[in-house]
């Protein structure tokens, strides 16, 4: 979650020229701080305002209408419900308690010798088909695998560790929905076509949807605030951090708090913030 560079270089720009005129500040420091305050604004919200592709398996709702973690919809890639078997994968090796795992990134492989065991991590990454995957898997010792359907590693479903030590493990992957089903691209939800709810479709009770939400460009007011709180950061390594008030003649100020001002930034964040039934 980080800005793109030309968000990160107009607000660089923009408070060079416009809202700091006199700074001091180096455009390397500004583009690095920004970026760590867009950071700290995306783990606060939980998502992130720009333009972001996701993919994310949900519980089958009971009901037609799935609610997606993020809002600001604006595509709907794909929808799966149901697994189709992908490849194969058997340890006949002299090894004992051989087995399978798919994480979110790999498939791990194991097999153990006493106390030692030998673990494999191929990721889908270097692994981008299940024929690439089957060739890493078929070329380790002892493993033997086979493709059963062709596509992306990626979409392998997730899968806790299965024993493969003398017998065939078949792994599966998410296989697309072709059915009809209504986006509400605002609302951020899915619904179902006809009477029946997405459960009438899955047996797995599981669902992926893969879709695209987020902003093109930052909000007017989220820049404004990235704007005060590089400000903000910037005076408060200026001075001591310890000073609450001084007084000059009969000219006295009070600097804001932390606390007071963070208040007024998450009340701006609430409205962004995605708050799920």
């Amino acid at each position: 979650m980080a800005l793109t560079k030309d968000e990160r270089g107009e607000l660089v720009s923009f408070y060079l020229t416009e809202y700091q005129p006199n700074s001091t500040a180096s455009e390397s420091t500004l583009r690095m701080l920004f970026d760590k305050l867009y950071a700290r604004i995306t783990v606060h919200l939980g998502r992130d305002l720009l333009s972001t592709d996701y993919s994310e398996v949900y519980q089958v709702p009971t009901g037609g209408e799935l609610v997606l973690r993020q809002p600001d919809v604006t595509a709907v890639m794909r929808v799966c419900l149901e697994l189709d078997d992908s490849l194969t994968a058997e340890y006949s090796g002299s090894d004992t308690h051989a087995t399978v795992e798919v994480t979110d990134t790999a498939v791990v492989t194991r097999s153990r010798v006493g106390t030692t065991t030998t673990t494999t991590t191929s990721t889908f990454a270097a692994n981008v088909k299940i024929s690439d995957m089957v060739t890493t898997i078929d070329a380790l010792g002892g493993w033997s695998a086979s493709t059963v359907n062709d596509g992306p590693s990626a979409y392998l479903h997730r899968q806790g560790v299965i024993d493969a030590d003398g017998k065939p493990v078949t792994l599966q992957t998410w296989a697309d929905w072709d059915d009809d089903y209504r986006v509400d691209y605002g609302a951020g939800t899915i619904t179902a076509a006809g009477v029946v709810g997405w459960s009438a479709w899955s047996h797995l009770g599981q669902m992926l949807v893969e879709y695209t939400a987020g902003a093109s460009a930052l909000p007017d007011d989220i820049q404004l605030l990235l704007l005060e709180m590089c400000h903000a950061s910037l005076d408060s390594a200026a001075r001591d951090g310890a000073l609450q008030s001084e007084k000059l003649g009969d000219y006295a100020y009070t600097l804001a708090t932390a606390d007071s001002r963070q208040s007024e930034w998450h009340d701006l964040l609430a409205r962004y913030k995605r708050e799920l039934p």
